[in-house]
């Protein structure tokens, strides 16, 4: 009976989180900047931005309207965010350009959603110039496209199991146990201090190189939602608790590994812990987990 009420806490708790409806706080979030645009790591977003200048007056009067301006910003801006989505890196070794490589259904739809990207701010300048910003989100179709394979959908954890009788189904429930830790509502791995490049899918690892949290863990369901892991600067963000809950497990990372520096090692005894109680792969599942990263770390 405990085990089944530990982990309907949990569930209670993830319900509460999702539900919730609260965004990301710029003030906390980790931002990459990069001659297209900026990548916002916590917010899951990517902008770019354009600058179109008329053209000279001896140039025909129909390419120097405002209207065709506007067509070329837009145009450019979309240019730019192709190239700033082709340049994130999807895990500590691949950027998504090498996970597309020549698949044009794949480079298709990315486009398709590039042009319904969302105008952030359109500004006409006094000398005639049209500057524009537009921004994609990482969730929903974005990450179903580019998430790992590996990262499936896993069936909701059974809290109780049962056996059969003569008189039929019987479930077998332990008797409360005061002295079993409650489990843990999510995960903090505190990697500041460390060189950490935010990656959309990032991996922790043990000390002895093992998976601890990745796409064995992950319901894809849930890392296209939400992504697999928040990103923020600070512990004071006020989302992190809307995430990982009330009583969360904080490790700290020990080094990081990958050629772009995203996957990160934590201590066996943290690792130990976080798999613990059965309780733990509910939020691992449902990828409540945060990592916090020094504002300098990324590019």
């Amino acid at each position: 009976m405990y085990r089944f009420w530990t982990v309907l806490s949990v569930v209670m708790v993830l319900c509460v989180t999702m539900a919730s409806g609260v965004k990301a706080d710029p003030d906390y979030s980790v931002f990459e900047t990069h001659e297209w645009g900026t990548v916002n790591w916590s917010m899951r977003t990517v902008r770019a931005h354009s600058s179109v200048t008329p053209l000279e007056k001896t140039s025909p009067r129909d390419l120097n309207k405002q209207d065709r301006l506007v067509e070329l910003a837009r145009s450019q801006a979309s240019s730019n965010l192709i190239a700033s989505i082709l340049s994130l890196p999807l895990d500590s070794e691949r950027l998504a350009s090498s996970a597309i490589g020549s698949n044009s259904d794949i480079m298709d739809q990315i486009k398709a959603m590039v042009n319904q990207s969302r105008l952030i701010k359109k500004d006409y300048l006094t000398d005639g110039s049209v500057e524009m910003v537009i921004e994609m989100s990482f969730d929903g179709g974005f990450s179903q496209l580019l998430l790992p394979e590996e990262i499936q959908q896993i069936q909701p954890l059974k809290t109780v199991t049962e056996r059969t009788s003569e008189k039929g189904l019987v479930s077998q429930e332990s008797d409360p146990n005061p002295d079993v830790p409650v489990p843990f509502t999510g995960l903090i791995v505190d990697t500041r201090g460390l060189t950490v490049h935010p990656v959309l899918s990032p991996i922790l690892l043990d000390e002895n190189g093992q998976e601890v949290y990745g796409p064995a863990y992950i319901s894809r369901e849930y890392a296209v939602q939400n992504g697999p892991v928040y990103y923020s600067q600070s512990i004071k963000d006020p989302f992190i608790t809307q995430r990982v809950g009330e009583n969360p497990l904080v490790v700290t990372g020990l080094k990081t590994q990958g050629t772009f520096q995203g996957d990160i090692v934590i201590s066996n005894a943290d690792a130990s812990k976080l798999h613990s109680n059965s309780a733990h792969l509910v939020f691992l599942n449902h990828c409540l987990v945060v990592i916090l990263i020094d504002s300098g770390t990324s590019k």
